[in-house]
């Protein structure tokens, strides 16, 4: 009878180590979803980050292609032309204002995701994010005071060559 006992508690045993085995591999695999579903996460993210850079470039391409046309033969031109100067330019500040704020937006975010992580392999992933993240900040920034150097540029061409303020309104 001892033998019998002996062999169902091993029975018993080897059925709980099985069963926490296999609840051990299915959380491993959990977690393993879990990361590669993050990563895909932030190569969407750097994907459309990337898209926005590549936006940002051709509309700054147009600016200065619209910018080239729209130069009057005349020194004075016309209420028209200059009026589409000046909302060119808001335009272009505008967009780079609401780059820069939802740039901000995301660095917030990516900072508080860096906190929240454990893992130092997600970490690193995140700070090179935030790091990538504030580089673009940094140079959409510029780009703002740039834009808003050529407003003031086209402020005092427009006064010294005559125009009515009237006509950058």
């Amino acid at each position: 009878m001892t033998p019998v006992i002996v062999g169902v508690a091993a029975l018993a045993v080897g059925v709980v180590v099985g069963f926490l085995v296999r609840a051990n591999m299915a959380k491993s695999s959990a977690n393993t979803l879990e990361a590669q579903a993050r990563q895909q996460v932030i190569a969407a993210e750097q994907k459309v980050l990337e898209a926005n850079q590549e936006a940002a470039t051709v509309l700054r391409k147009a600016n200065e292609d619209a910018k080239a046309d729209a130069r009057p033969s005349d020194p004075k031109g016309d209420a028209a032309s200059w009026k589409k100067r000046r909302q060119d330019l808001d335009a272009a500040l505008e967009r780079a204002r609401l780059f820069a704020d939802s740039l901000q937006s995301r660095i917030n975010g990516l900072t508080a995701d860096f906190s929240a992580r454990d893992d130092p392999a997600q970490r690193s992933i995140v700070s090179a994010d935030r790091q990538r993240a504030l580089t673009e900040l940094d140079r959409v920034k510029k780009e703002i005071q740039q834009h808003t150097k050529a407003l003031a540029d086209l402020q005092e061409e427009a006064r010294k060559s005559g125009v009515p303020p009237g006509w950058l309104r």
